[in-house]
């Protein structure tokens, strides 16, 4: 399904596979601290999205949509960061109401925890 989905983003043409059916997360509490493993590389291009990837045997590389990219590129200098600091910089740089930025986090770090892109900080 990842691999469909991804060919669909790239050509596109929807298949109307979501890779991870993640779209309805449950929410995360602010207090949460999230950073990206440290076995991650990514590179953001200038349309916004960004290629993900593990150097394991066989690869694993993820297509991020929009908002993922975002966060990732937000938390990519390797420190944490609460999900709180998260929406309040999202809210400012994306100009919506603090509702629709958290329902667009939730979405985004449900995505790339699943993916094994981030993880809660301890």
């Amino acid at each position: 399904p990842d691999a469909r989905w991804l060919l669909g983003a790239l050509t596109g043409r929807q298949t109307g596979a979501d890779p991870v059916g993640l779209h309805r997360g449950t929410p995360i509490g602010h207090h949460v601290s999230f950073r990206v493993l440290p076995d991650i590389r990514f590179e953001r291009s200038a349309t916004g999205r960004t290629v993900a990837g593990r150097l394991t045997q066989p690869p694993e590389i993820f297509w991020l949509d929009v908002d993922a990219s975002w966060v990732l590129a937000f938390l990519g200098d390797g420190e944490s960061a609460s999900f709180a600091s998260v929406l309040k910089a999202a809210v400012g740089e994306w100009g919506v109401q603090s509702t629709s930025a958290a329902h667009r986090l939730t979405v985004a770090f449900h995505f790339l925890m699943a993916a094994s892109i981030v993880e809660p900080a301890s």
